[in-house]
């Protein structure tokens, strides 16, 4: 089916004796339903000539049986010249008309009414998310129009229907379609800079028309988020930024840092768009990596091996033996098992285990404590409850369970890293606002 949105103005229905916008559009697309937006000066036209009714008999009894259903929508809107007025009570309007015929293909008059009533529409029309077509008509005389208007006070609509010189059979289409092209570019980088600072950069990627460099740009931060690693970095290869992808400080030691910084890099972002349920199960696995880290610094102080007291601990699944923690640190073990008020039994190794053990040791910095306290406190109120089951958690609830809002212990989280690994340029933190900023500056 195939619908009509039109405003009314003064060259509507039949100026010069030629048609108008309106009629000329039906003429030609010859749509099932006719919606036609007055404003009250138009109203008080329609209403004093009956003009739509008449053209509406017109149409019936002249062209060949074509019986379109015509519907009216009279608004008292005094100013059709103010575009807040116009706006809202026309994108209702259509909104409310594509809601009835959701299949329909909707035609909106891009040459009737006020400069104001026909941006509104063009501004429909050139949404990427509509299925809207945008009509023009050229003016018969291709200009202006020196002919009187609808508006003029001795206007009869019956006798520029009689003398009409549109109803000859060879008499032109003034109908066009414009692109709209710049106007869907801008809404184009509407779009884009929302899903940027969501940092969407999946659905970025599959937008038109992005510039080679930016399209490789954000399809490295989009395999970075997901954590493909060597996807990232072929994407970055051939990029030319005035700033590094991967700030590291110089001669560092070798070690899981790269892995590390990529995983808190992901919590930051599920923060940042408040996916606070998949950022507490992703910060499980990194902060026992930190405490592990913390162990191994600790313990080589004792002349001891991380893997003498944790098996397998640089694997994917490092695994708490306690006889191995009993033998080489005695006082330790029974610590740890007085707080769990039982023997303990080899398992993987848990966030809290480690946490227990941390506390017990000697020389662990002294900042580290806090913040593994805060990520334990929220691992107990929220993760099992989250690995079961599909809870919604709000930052409120983050707070409640650790003292902390959710960038806040992130923060904390990132200071810890900085700390354990020589290696870590904090610049490689805020790398996601760094290449948000540098695409907004290209295409602003």
């Amino acid at each position: 089916m195939r619908l009509l949105f039109t405003c009314m103005g003064t060259s509507d229905p039949v100026r010069g004796y030629h048609d108008g916008p309106m009629l000329h559009i039906i003429r030609h697309y010859r749509p099932e339903v006719i919606c036609v937006f007055l404003s009250g000066e138009a109203a008080a036209l329609d209403g004093c000539g009956a003009r739509l009714d008449t053209v509406l008999s017109h149409v019936q009894n002249n062209w060949g049986g074509y019986a379109p259903e015509l519907r009216v929508v009279r608004t008292q809107i005094e100013d059709p010249s103010d575009m807040d007025a116009v706006g809202a009570p026309i994108t209702e309007a259509v909104a409310a008309l594509t809601a009835e015929f959701p299949d329909g293909e909707v035609l909106l008059n891009l040459s009737s009414g006020t400069p104001q009533m026909k941006i509104a529409l063009a501004f429909l029309a050139a949404d990427l998310r509509r299925s809207m077509r945008g009509i023009q008509v050229k003016n018969f005389e291709r200009a202006s129009g020196t002919t009187e208007r609808t508006n003029a006070p001795d206007y009869s609509v019956a006798d520029e229907l009689e003398c009409n010189e549109d109803e000859a059979p060879d008499a032109p289409n003034r109908c066009s379609e414009p692109e709209l092209m710049h106007m869907q570019r801008q809404r184009a980088k509407e779009q884009l800079l929302t899903l940027l600072d969501v940092r969407d950069y999946s659905a970025i990627y599959t937008m038109k028309n992005l510039p080679n460099q930016l399209k490789a740009l954000i399809g490295h931060l989009d395999a970075r988020d997901q954590m493909q690693s060597e996807a990232a970095r072929n994407y970055a290869q051939n990029l030319k930024l005035p700033f590094s992808l991967y700030p590291v400080r110089t001669s560092a030691p070798r070690s899981d840092y790269a892995e590390v910084s990529e995983a808190y890099l992901v919590l930051l972002n599920r923060s940042h768009r408040q996916q606070y349920e998949e950022m507490i199960l992703r910060l499980n696995p990194l902060v026992v990596r930190l405490e592990l880290q913390l162990m191994k610094t600790v313990l080589a102080g004792k002349n001891l091996r991380l893997e003498d007291v944790i098996d397998r601990p640089y694997s994917r699944r490092p695994r708490f033996v306690p006889d191995m923690l009993a033998n080489k640190l005695p006082e330790v073990y029974q610590s740890v098992c007085t707080y769990f008020g039982a023997p303990l039994r080899e398992s993987d190794v848990s966030m809290e285990v480690c946490y227990r053990i941390l506390e017990h040791l000697p020389d662990v910095p002294v900042d580290a404590m806090p913040v593994l306290k805060s990520c334990n406190l929220l691992n107990e109120s929220c993760r099992n409850s989250l690995a079961h089951q599909l809870t919604a958690v709000t930052a409120e609830q983050i707070t409640a369970a650790c003292g902390m809002q959710p960038a806040q212990l992130l923060n904390q989280v990132g200071k810890l890293i900085a700390s354990i690994y020589p290696e870590c340029d904090p610049a490689l933190f805020t790398i996601y606002k760094r290449c948000g900023d540098y695409i907004k500056s290209k295409i602003l």
